[in-house]
């Protein structure tokens, strides 16, 4: 499409350049020299003011001939530049989509991220957990009379050393012993 328009558009301009370059040759007459053009095409003003040129027949043939080329020109200008013009927009639409997809992607991951973070900062830190079961503790032991009553010391005593075996187990490396299924000979 582009190489069409491009065609017509130098065609119309070698055919504007020809018939403003309108060659004139001198040639005897009686009062001198007068200058006659050589080529067909005139422009119309030059059309108008020749009187030499012959009848009026010829001048409207080429009129009408200049008319349909600046017509046929400027339609094919026209068409050449709407479909330039629709090709941009198009690019552009395509662009704008994928800038809007992106910047929406993008505000979806602030969102995302906005969440997690009010989760993170609405649960209970470490801190806060050790600090909550010490006080329970505290209100725990505040509770009795420990001087009195040393069969609750035994217990608790108790429960904390099976806690401390259990602990003790659990986090002791694993031992590498080897089985041999036969001894070596």
């Amino acid at each position: 499409m582009q190489n069409a328009v491009t065609s017509t558009m130098k065609r119309s301009s070698l055919e504007k350049q020809r018939s403003n370059s309108v060659t004139f040759t001198p040639t005897p007459s009686r009062s001198g020299f007068s200058l006659h053009p050589l080529s067909g095409s005139l422009p119309r003003r030059q059309l108008e003011v020749d009187s030499t040129s012959g009848n009026s027949d010829d001048k409207t043939e080429s009129e009408n001939k200049v008319s349909q080329d600046e017509d046929a020109f400027r339609k094919g200008f026209e068409e050449g530049l709407k479909a330039k013009l629709s090709q941009e927009l198009t690019e552009l639409r395509d662009h704008q989509n994928s800038i809007s997809q992106s910047l929406d992607h993008m505000m979806d991951k602030v969102d995302q991220s906005q969440q997690e973070e009010e989760e993170l900062l609405s649960r209970p830190t470490r801190l806060d957990t050790i600090i909550n079961y010490s006080a329970r503790l505290k209100d725990f032991l505040v509770q009795h009379n420990w001087r009195t009553n040393k069969k609750a010391i035994r217990n608790l005593a108790g429960l904390f050393f099976v806690f401390l075996a259990i602990l003790v187990v659990f986090l002791s490396p694993p031992l590498n012993v080897k089985h041999v299924t036969n001894p070596p000979q």
